[in-house]
């Protein structure tokens, strides 16, 4: 005879079961990563950089940062504390230094060229280098430290090529489909070389 305690067990059992299998079944987002090295920064010039994506950003979360990006260059006085204002923005991977610890990033947007080549671009809501010492990192004629970095890439078909930053470099918005980018970047100056698309982790391919 079935009791209301022989019926919550089998629940119990029924449910643990069905938890262990998602557990088991899910997958790790595999990253796709870009390294090179710093250059033209005083400081911050050598440093290897390495920018990880877990996942691109969903239109609606690009939206809600450049929202607070526009507010954040406005501003006169005291730097806004990003960090606090873009909380709840979930980070979709991290910037990476020479130091222990990285730079959450709360952006990350790809479009492919028509070269076969591709342009990407990802913001951190910290200044670059303000997580070392000396710091923040300075471009040559920089006036203003921003409260956040934003970082543009552009590759070739075979994943190689250079990358700049909008610590000297203005930047435009996109208020249609809500993207950014360097305004001159073909003006401005190169702060990352040697930049490359690493190789998948191996356990990428596993089943």
């Amino acid at each position: 005879m079935l009791t209301r305690e022989t019926v919550a067990i089998g629940m119990t059992v029924l449910l643990t079961g069905s938890v262990a299998v998602g557990q088991t079944t899910a997958k790790r987002p595999v990253p796709t990563e870009y390294t090179g090295v710093t250059t033209n920064l005083t400081p911050g010039s050598g440093s290897n950089l390495s920018v990880r994506v877990l996942n691109w950003s969903a239109e609606s979360d690009r939206q809600r940062v450049l929202g607070v990006l526009v507010s954040a260059s406005a501003e006169d006085k005291a730097v806004p504390d990003l960090t606090k204002q873009l909380a709840d923005v979930p980070s979709v991977g991290q910037i990476w230094t020479d130091a222990a610890i990285g730079y959450s990033l709360k952006y990350a947007h790809r479009l492919s060229l028509p070269d076969g080549g591709e342009r990407v671009v990802v913001i951190t809501d910290r200044p670059l280098g303000v997580l070392e010492r000396p710091g923040p990192w300075k471009a040559a004629g920089q006036a203003k430290i921003h409260p956040f970095t934003i970082v543009e890439l552009r590759l070739n078909k075979e994943g190689k090529g250079e990358g700049k930053m909008s610590l000297a470099a203005p930047f435009t918005m996109n208020p249609t489909d809500h993207t950014v980018n360097l305004s001159d970047y073909a003006g401005a100056a190169v702060m990352l070389k040697n930049v490359e698309r690493q190789p998948k982790p191996y356990w990428a391919s596993e089943p």
